[in-house]
């Protein structure tokens, strides 16, 4: 999206209006994939000052996600075990860059006036 106008000291922006096509639909995974990883490299940029690391952030996920996997109704243990293993790998990452913590398929619009 272009952003029109910002004010940062309000945390607000002017964005071009988008239409409702997303990546939900798309003509093929790899296409979708090719178009989030394209994505996801324009996005990535160095984090601000006092903006918490991943690290930080992986203790509340882990928390979270033991909480989540004591339901009745969970998933199968492979999956619990390779989502545990992510976020036990993330908080390793030193990685100074900002993360969009809601990125998928459903999330991106089309935009006629940018192609990865």
């Amino acid at each position: 999206m272009l952003v029109l106008e910002a004010a940062d000291h309000a945390c607000a922006a002017l964005l071009e209006q988008a239409g409702p096509q997303t990546l939900a639909s798309p003509p093929s995974a790899a296409e979708a994939i090719e178009v989030v990883g394209w994505l996801v490299r324009r996005l990535a940029v160095p984090a601000s000052a006092g903006t918490y690391s991943l690290a930080e952030a992986t203790h509340a996920w882990e928390d979270q996600w033991d909480q989540q996997v004591a339901a009745p109704d969970r998933l199968p243990m492979r999956a619990i075990t390779r989502a545990r293993h992510t976020i036990r790998e993330l908080a390793t990452d030193t990685t100074a860059t900002m993360l969009c913590g809601d990125l998928h398929f459903r999330n991106i619009l089309n935009s006629s006036r940018e192609t990865g």
